[in-house]
């Protein structure tokens, strides 16, 4: 019989690790939004509502909300496994990757960044000479697709082997013997945290309030005898 020391205290273990990953994925995401005021509408969109709302300043952060998405579903899912142990030190250990790497990117460690996170962290290339907006959808797209390469790609074999390794269990299973767990049970959360993200896309750049107060920056922009 397999003894897996995660399922005592399960539940207190998933609350503590639930709130951790919200604050870690936050830190990766925070810096890229500011607060603007945006009044009451009488057609809202969904999960929108009057108050202060966040808008997008940094292209980094479409990748780090959908990887706080995915944590958080996660962390359900893995109560459903058969090692859920492992589940959750893997989650450690691939965000602990992510983070270190954001860390250097910032200190300007060059040395201790991969290229494939690099090229996720340094945005989208000008177009026409001009900054791609965060808010815009080339910016979503660049964002979500390099940080899943970086992750898949570059980040999640090591993390794998990492994960098994240095994690402590009586009655280790063979490697192989989780990729039910790992492959099979996790489809659901990646859905769950797709249909979550495509809410948050939509609040942050579709949404009439939104995309009222881009236009109104642009005249801003535009208007004749505006100091520069």
């Amino acid at each position: 019989m397999n003894v897996d020391p995660a399922g005592v205290g399960l539940r207190k273990h998933i609350a503590a690790r639930h709130e951790s990953a919200r604050t870690n994925a936050g830190e990766c995401g925070l810096r890229a939004l500011a607060p603007i005021l945006i009044p009451p509408f009488p057609r809202a969109t969904l999960g929108k509502r009057p108050g202060f709302q966040a808008t997008v300043l940094d292209q980094k952060y479409w990748f780090g909300k959908l990887y706080e998405l995915v944590t958080y579903q996660e962390l359900s899912y893995s109560t459903h496994t058969d090692y859920p142990g492992f589940s959750l030190h893997f989650m450690k250990v691939f965000y602990g990757m992510y983070y270190n790497a954001l860390q250097n990117f910032q200190k300007q460690v060059a040395m201790q960044v991969g290229p494939l996170l690099t090229t996720h962290f340094n945005g989208p290339p000008p177009v026409n000479d001009k900054p791609v907006e965060p808010d815009s959808m080339e910016a979503i797209e660049y964002s979500v697709q390099t940080g899943a390469i970086a992750h898949i790609q570059g980040d999640m074999p090591v993390a794998l082997v990492t994960a098994y390794k240095t994690w402590t269990t009586d009655s280790k299973p063979k490697f192989e013997d989780l990729k039910g767990d790992f492959i099979d049970k996790s489809e659901g959360a990646f859905k769950a945290a797709q249909g979550a993200f495509y809410i948050e896309v939509n609040d942050k750049t579709f949404s009439p309030e939104m995309l009222g107060k881009k236009q109104q920056t642009r005249s801003d922009k535009s208007s004749p005898g505006r100091a520069v």
